[in-house]
């Protein structure tokens, strides 16, 4: 096989079956997919079983603990002994956008030197109608995504596509951040090569009530401006003993030693200005520099208004665009509640 997929089942996503089927519907067809699910209801487990039982690329894994990162993980160790050379990753209440495998594999083919390739995403509701997305387009370029990596996740989960060796060299996910699961991997893949994002969309993106919101945003903030700084501060040594037995103990020692960093490498003014709600406050020779980058984001704050008022009409013309282009497609999907289609 030259892709294999791992989706992750969770609780009552009755919408695994139009994941599924938009796997099985691909254009580039050499893959297989591992399933990996912790507790589900019967009517889902019957879904799934249904498609194994009806294409023997399918396979299935019990997961022995809750949690975003145990599937990921079990579905790594059950891909180990493949001869696959990508991994693709893929949530259960997404759509796959009919060629996504087919270009993705085509990218990395063509350039040796990118271990990640992701996409654009077409936001959706739980009827499949398309939504207006109004934060725009993630980074496209290896630059920009490096740019940006520190203030947030540039790059979209479910529409990655790895080269295997890299995912394996890191040991995979890390369950030591469980609210910046993703920001951690990609931080620790980046010495491995370049980064890119399609600029087609590859995935329906479901905007769902019932998924699983993360509620402790102050917690995610903690975890990626931790990882953010070990990527950036090589000084800073991680404590992996005491992050496993007490994760907040680490945390509030990892601040103390970048606080005592005299130097700023690097400034990034709104990457400071949440840090310093978390107790890390940027210094220069010995001097706070609290204020200097709280007036500096007041005008970072204004920038990113005026781009997404200057963004809104590109934006509102691709919500059109994927109306005309995928809602039909979409819909199609909305009809298949079961593995029989």
């Amino acid at each position: 096989m030259k892709v294999s997929i791992i989706l992750s089942v969770h609780g009552n996503r009755i919408t695994v079956a139009q994941t599924i089927s938009s796997i099985v519907s691909q254009s580039f067809t050499d893959w297989e997919l591992a399933i990996c699910f912790y507790e589900i209801e019967e009517e889902v487990k019957e879904i799934i079983q249904g498609w194994r039982d009806r294409d023997s690329r399918i396979s299935l894994h019990q997961v022995n603990k809750p949690g975003y990162v145990p599937p990921l993980n079990v579905g790594l160790v059950a891909l180990k002994e493949s001869t696959s050379e990508y991994i693709c990753m893929i949530d259960s209440d997404d759509i796959m956008l009919p060629k996504r495998l087919e270009k993705q594999v085509a990218f990395l083919e063509n350039r040796p030197g990118y271990v990640l390739v992701g996409g654009q995403r077409v936001l959706i509701d739980l009827e499949n109608n398309v939504l207006l997305n109004k934060f725009g387009n993630y980074p496209i370029t290896n630059f920009m995504i490096r740019r940006n990596i520190v203030l947030y996740p540039p790059i979209i989960h479910p529409s990655v596509l790895i080269r295997r060796s890299a995912l394996y060299a890191i040991n995979g996910y890390r369950e030591m951040f469980p609210h910046g699961t993703d920001s951690d991997l990609w931080m620790r893949l980046l010495q491995y090569g370049k980064f890119h994002n399609l600029f087609r969309a590859v995935i329906a993106y479901r905007l769902d009530d019932n998924r699983p919101v993360d509620m402790q945003r102050e917690q995610t903030w903690r975890e990626i401006l931790h990882i953010s700084n070990c990527l950036k501060f090589r000084e800073a040594d991680e404590n992996l003993t005491l992050l496993e037995q007490d994760p907040s103990q680490w945390i509030l020692e990892a601040y103390s030693r970048m606080n005592a960093f005299q130097n700023v490498k690097r400034a990034d003014r709104f990457f400071f200005s949440v840090s310093k709600l978390y107790e890390y406050k940027p210094k220069f020779r010995g001097r706070d520099l609290g204020r200097i980058y709280k007036i500096a984001n007041a005008f970072s704050w204004i920038k990113y208004r005026i781009r997404w008022r200057f963004l809104f009409p590109f934006n509102l013309a691709t919500y059109f665009i994927y109306r005309i282009k995928w809602q039909k497609y979409l819909k199609e999907f909305r009809l298949q509640s079961s593995w029989e289609i």
